[in-house]
């Protein structure tokens, strides 16, 4: 059986700008893209691509940009319940070089006006739930409503700026995916490489979340659950670092769902991540459960 997954928060317009040699003050040639994008959102079409039926609770613009992001999530299998009442959509921009972030900035008034009632309303008309995965783009109010909606609730820290909201929510949660940064804030001590995020995991377990994911970009990730574990990245050709950790969130809620054991989803979530680095866009369209499972049996 399909396991069923609410998504919520942001599903916002992504503005990544790539260029080889930015120079600060100066205007520097580079490409520049626009495309759907948002933590839940990306989370949301990730899983539906690998097997599970998926909604997304979000709020969007009232504008064709917005009906863009929408649109797309939709045709990727997604039921999209959308707060549509902002004159324009929610937008993270992003200065990429050599496959890597150099800095970004997001606008997400209309997610973080997302209220309790919005979610609750539109979770009614989803059916029984598995999971429901919520971002730290909502307001303390809202992710406290879609905590109480299943029985097993995924957490997205989704930047060191707002990772400390999830604080309240962490013991008894069922999954907590973040970065090595956004897992400084939550365990107020430095995580600067394996050893240190092994041990901030360990931490967070100990203080009653069930399983931590810690993504270390280039280095890979950090597992914490019934066993603890470290996984170097594969290498691969980056293009786009946009949405790697939503990948590798996707992953670890559907394989846990499924029950698959931890070292083997440790390693498929690895490989989520390095797909989606491997593409430009926040998703990668051939994301599945059974490539990855091909990838990772060939290393």
């Amino acid at each position: 059986m399909r396991p069923s997954v609410l998504l919520v928060g942001a599903a916002n317009l992504d503005v990544v700008a790539q260029a080889d040699r930015p120079q600060p003050g100066q205007s520097t040639p580079g490409r520049v893209r626009f495309g759907p994008g948002g933590a839940a959102r990306n989370v949301a079409e990730n899983l539906a691509r690998l097997g599970a039926r998926t909604s997304l609770v979000c709020a969007a613009g009232t504008d064709v940009l917005s009906d863009l992001v929408v649109r797309a999530t939709e045709q990727a299998g997604v039921r999209v319940y959308a707060r549509r009442e902002a004159a324009r959509p929610d937008v993270y921009v992003a200065l990429t070089s050599a496959g890597e972030r150099l800095w970004a900035v997001s606008d997400l008034s209309a997610c973080e006006g997302l209220r309790p009632e919005d979610v609750v309303g539109f979770a009614r008309e989803c059916g029984p739930l598995d999971a429901v995965v919520a971002d730290a783009n909502l307001s303390g109010a809202t992710l406290a409503a879609a905590a109480a909606l299943a029985p097993r609730l995924g957490l997205l820290a989704v930047s060191a700026a707002k990772a400390a909201r999830l604080r309240p929510h962490l013991r008894g949660a069922w999954l907590l995916v973040c970065s090595a940064a956004e897992a400084e804030v939550l365990v107020g001590a430095p995580v600067d490489g394996p050893k240190a995020a092994l041990d901030a995991a360990r931490r967070t377990i100990q203080e009653g979340c069930g399983t931590v994911v810690i993504t270390l970009g280039p280095q890979g990730l950090v597992w914490a659950g019934q066993q603890t574990l470290y996984l170097p990245a594969p290498s691969v050709a980056a293009a786009d670092p946009t949405g790697a950790g939503d990948a590798v969130a996707a992953c670890a809620v559907y394989g846990l769902l499924r029950g698959t054991p931890p070292e083997e989803l440790a390693r498929l979530c690895v490989w989520a991540g390095a797909l989606t680095v491997g593409v430009e866009g926040s998703t990668c369209t051939e994301l599945s459960w059974e490539v990855l499972r091909a990838r990772a049996a060939s290393c």
